[in-house]
């Protein structure tokens, strides 16, 4: 047992830190106008992280630690990693920031299917499992952050959070009009 938590320790509080470096380099090989480091740890202890960073690198770090994680533990199904992702603007008090309620969310996740539970990622107010049979549920929000990024990238400028936020709003308008009436025609945006 102890020999398992120093190794959870060396993971979280060292191994995250290489993987965030290799999100950073990777990030600004492609983009090379950004000189600043984009993911930061603000926490790493025991087995918590608290990572702040670009809103569209978070599920890539996400999905890098949930891999690593799962090599060193040889896939046990009783280790599981549990994300919540929380977008917040930068002038934001980080103390304010909801990311608790995305990971409580992330950790009452159940697969039925699997008998499993935790091992997800909540991610824009979703909650995506992060086990090969559920994984295209997450892929499919990768590429959508790939693709709003894409889109947003007009004269080296990134996609305005502001947007995104215009988006999610509208989103959780739709689901919360769904829940009322589930049999209403849904309008699209």
């Amino acid at each position: 047992l102890t020999a398992l938590s120093r190794t959870l320790a060396t993971f979280f509080e060292g191994r995250v830190a290489e993987l965030c470096q290799h999100i950073e380099t990777t990030y600004k090989v492609v983009n090379s106008t950004y000189a600043d480091r984009v993911i930061y740890g603000v926490y790493a202890g025991g087995d918590d992280v608290f990572l702040v960073g670009a809103w569209h690198l978070m599920p890539q770090i996400g999905a890098l630690i949930r891999t690593e994680f799962g090599l060193l533990t040889a896939h046990h199904p009783d280790l599981t990693v549990s994300a919540g992702i929380a977008l917040v603007g930068q002038k934001y008090p980080l103390y304010r920031a909801d990311a608790h309620d995305a990971l409580d969310n992330a950790k009452g996740y159940e697969s039925k299917a699997l008998d499993r539970k935790k091992d997800a990622i909540s991610f824009l107010e979703e909650v995506y499992p992060w086990h090969a049979n559920d994984w295209h549920g997450f892929t499919y929000v990768q590429q959508w952050a790939n693709t709003l990024t894409a889109a947003g990238k007009t004269h080296e400028r990134e996609f305005p959070m502001a947007l995104l936020s215009v988006l999610m709003s509208l989103e959780t308008t739709r689901r919360i009009e769904h829940k009322a009436d589930p049999n209403a025609k849904v309008g699209s945006y």
